[in-house]
């Protein structure tokens, strides 16, 4: 047994949640049992794609956000995790290599070791201490002629980065150049910290071939309902092929239930209603931990754009590994964070990594907590 697991039974502040369903941030019930009641249940029609009623509520909100084309570019998925392993499947063969950012989110080598396929990180630049971006420097060191794709994770978890504007261009002329398609997960772009609100762009190419995935997840707090989609873009013939590949690949699983596809719909129109809330502890989170570091010289809060997660170092630490001193925290704080490492980090960089979205008062408990372990 884990010292984790252990410790659960003790009264553990677990600061890495993010299932909004356990933390008082799901979709209201009452509105999911309404819809449902609603629905007729027992037809089946499927469309490899997802259904055209489906696609076309989704694009609307593409389009709001900036995107261009139609709903006909939309592949509907089960989870962002299946459109990825959708569009390798599609893109690769066993060897072929894939680009992603580090630090980052290790869920891509698992996905990409399931296709037989190799994840080489490229290192986003810290152009001050804790200011992490994407830079087209770092991809053109980590290419080959084994490169496959290229992806980007913006905002990234858990760096909270985001692409800028002027880079996706440089970014997409490159693509162009070497042929390589890109793929931008965005599913936590509804989750902007206002002061950054005007630097989100929906990211658009037509050069080439790219790929922008996204759910209901994370934009309506329904991880448990299971839908994502992929927006393929690009030259025209290289999009409508990529396109109708996908079609046969997701024909082959058929994976996305009726039922969320006919709710789905209805349930948009409440997104604004969810995403509120999260944004409202997510930044009454952030600005407890700002007022509690804020002036302390030993610690530095990472700058956190968008999303969920929030990385902080302690500066100076006597330990060596992330791992020993989130290990140590625990042993003596019973609060649990994960350390910086797990996620591409410098091993010898005290960097944790934090969830915005644990209710505030354990929050601010265990950030008290955690700042008195220094002492």
């Amino acid at each position: 047994m884990s010292l984790k697991s252990k410790l659960e039974s003790q009264g553990l502040n677990d600061l890495v949640r993010t299932n909004p369903n356990s933390l008082g941030l799901s979709f209201p019930n009452h509105l999911l049992t309404h819809h449902v009641s609603e629905l007729e249940l027992s037809s089946y029609d499927p469309n490899p794609k997802g259904s055209e009623a489906t696609r076309l509520a989704i694009w609307e909100s593409v389009q709001k956000k900036g995107g261009h084309g139609s709903p006909h570019d939309l592949i509907l998925t089960s989870s962002t995790s299946e459109a990825i392993s959708f569009i390798l499947k599609m893109l690769t063969n066993p060897g072929d290599e894939i680009l992603v950012p580090a630090p980052g989110y290790p869920l891509f080598e698992s996905i990409a070791a399931l296709e037989n396929v190799r994840v080489i990180e490229y290192p986003l630049v810290e152009h001050q201490l804790g200011d992490w971006q994407y830079s087209l420097d770092s991809i053109q060191e980590r290419y080959s002629t084994k490169t496959k794709l290229v992806v980007f994770v913006s905002p990234s978890n858990p760096t909270g980065s985001i692409l800028q504007a002027n880079e996706w261009r440089n970014i997409c002329q490159w693509s162009k150049q070497t042929k390589i398609p890109l793929l931008v997960d965005e599913v936590f772009a509804d989750y902007f910290f206002s002061k950054y609100e005007s630097q989100y762009f929906y990211p658009q190419q037509s050069e080439f071939l790219s790929f922008v995935i996204n759910g209901i997840s994370k934009s309506l707090a329904l991880p448990q309902w299971k839908l994502a989609w992929i927006h393929v873009q690009g030259e025209e013939t290289l999009k409508q092929k990529a396109i109708s590949s996908l079609e046969l690949i997701a024909d082959t699983y058929l994976s996305v239930n009726s039922t969320i596809q006919k709710l789905l719909p209805n349930l948009l129109r409440w997104s604004p209603l969810v995403q509120n809330q999260i944004r409202n502890r997510l930044s009454r989170n952030l600005f407890f931990l700002e007022e509690l570091f804020g002036e302390d010289t030993n610690w530095k809060i990472h700058i956190t754009k968008a999303g969920w997660h929030l990385c902080i170092e302690h500066l100076g630490s006597l330990y060596t590994h992330s791992e020993d001193l989130c290990i140590e925290i625990l042993k003596k704080t019973k609060v649990f964070c994960h350390p910086g490492e797990w996620y591409s980090f410098p091993k010898d960089r005290m960097v944790m990594v934090l969830s915005l979205l644990v209710p505030e008062e354990e929050f601010q408990s265990g950030m008290r907590e955690l700042k008195s372990f220094f002492k």
